[in-house]
């Protein structure tokens, strides 16, 4: 049958670990999927806790 996909965005102040990991933690659900930028913060953020981000770089 379809599926149905929810999409979530948030506008953060910082984009470091200490801001984004509570907001990731809070809302992400069994099975997400985190999509992100490449930005090299971020990738600290993947080693340490997910292993569903998936990066893409945009152009």
């Amino acid at each position: 049958g379809p599926s149905v996909t929810d999409h979530r965005f948030f506008i953060v102040e910082k984009r470091d670990s200490a801001t984004l990991l509570p907001i990731i933690q809070r809302e992400e659900e069994v099975g997400s999927t985190i999509h992100s930028d490449e930005w090299r913060a971020y990738s600290n953020l993947s080693d340490q806790f997910f292993e569903n981000m998936k990066k893409s770089s945009l152009m």
